[in-house]
């Protein structure tokens, strides 16, 4: 933000860390069950008339990945518990001890990437973050995993992730938030 700029024009600039974690935190479970279960797809197809049953994935029980486990991530974590879901979390700050108090297991990117059937964005953006989903990352996450990205659509080559849902390497994605 140019701070400057924004006092420049008579505007007040604030940080408000906390102010918008639980609601970020749900609306990042909420792409999860959404995306899983189709049910935008369901819900168009039974508007055109078309009432055959979709197939989705459960959270229940499921490996969700974490990339980044700040405040935000922390209460994705926490809403997890309820679905006994196994919590796998990359972050490179991140100690033994906030993992155990959080409930993750601490992993590489790749651990992350390869193993989990959700992967959930929850970093900020800087050079290192920038595409941290790239074509690469791509192709290592199952053929049934589904992207969230509730944090910075800068963390993600949304080409690579166009060709990746167009050649059925991946199961879906939820975005909030765009390049």
């Amino acid at each position: 933000v140019d701070v400057q700029a924004v006092h420049s024009l008579g505007r007040l600039l604030t940080n408000t860390p906390g102010g918008n974690e639980p609601a970020v935190a749900d609306h990042a479970l909420a792409l999860m069950l959404s995306v899983g279960k189709r049910v935008a797809e369901a819900h168009a197809r039974m508007q055109s008339g078309d009432w055959r049953v979709l197939v989705g994935t459960e959270l229940y029980r499921k490996t969700v990945g974490l990339i980044g486990l700040g405040r935000i991530g922390r209460h994705v974590a926490q809403r997890l518990a309820g679905f006994e879901a196994r919590v796998l979390a990359f972050d490179p700050f991140l100690d033994e001890e906030t993992a155990r108090r959080a409930g993750v297991t601490r992993c590489s990117l790749e651990e992350v990437l390869t193993q989990s059937d959700f992967v959930s964005l929850h970093a900020p953006l800087t050079p290192q973050t920038r595409h941290i989903i790239s074509a690469g990352a791509l192709k290592l996450m199952k053929p049934q995993a589904i992207l969230v990205n509730t944090s910075r659509g800068e963390l993600v080559d949304e080409e690579a992730l166009l060709a990746a849902l167009r050649g059925q390497r991946l199961a879906g994605a939820g975005l909030d938030v765009f390049q």
